[in-house]
């Protein structure tokens, strides 16, 4: 077993009249073998204490960091959510097979980025469906935009565009929904 035992070399009853740089520990430690008949060896390590470093900032620093990650990642969980529903591929595919939107864009209609970003909102409980993202052709690029309201069961088209360089195109076709 090991007994620890410290000794300040101030007064014995407090530290008055040593400064905090002046104030040396004295760490007294018998080591007691485990075997029986084995010698106590006495330990003495004298030095100054290191002076108490604040962890505020790093904690801070590790909470801004830990909350950003948190917020990033949530985001990117409901993106992946909106981007794999029935309404963004149902979208996409009358886009692509739209004969107006082929002539402005071009074929090989598809989303601009290899990760598309969706904006806005599929809510099917309520009733609300607004969403627009950026697609690609062979010639141009736009951004697709659909929103739709359920009245009873049947849902109705509010807007279905295409925005370009040369303007706001309204789309006639609708997405068909499974």
């Amino acid at each position: 077993m090991n007994s620890l035992r410290i000794m300040s070399k101030c007064r014995p009853f407090g530290l008055r009249g040593c400064s905090s740089n002046q104030v040396l520990r004295r760490f007294e430690t018998t080591v007691v073998s485990k075997s029986p008949g084995a010698k106590k060896i006495p330990l003495a390590i004298e030095r100054e204490l290191p002076e108490p470093v604040s962890k505020t900032s790093r904690n801070v620093t590790f909470g801004v960091l830990g909350l950003s990650l948190w917020v990033v990642g949530t985001a990117l969980a409901f993106n992946h959510h909106r981007l794999h529903t029935s309404v963004v591929d149902s979208t996409l595919f009358t886009l692509r097979h739209d004969p107006d939107v082929q002539e402005i864009l071009g074929n090989n209609i598809k989303f601009r980025d290899n990760w598309a970003w969706i904006s806005g909102d599929v809510n099917h409980l309520k009733g609300r469906v607004n969403v627009s993202f950026w697609i690609k052709g062979d010639k141009d690029t736009g951004r697709a935009h659909f929103a739709s309201r359920r009245r009873g069961d049947d849902w109705e088209v509010l807007d279905f565009s295409l925005t370009t360089e040369r303007g706001k195109i309204p789309l006639k076709g609708e997405p068909v929904f499974e």
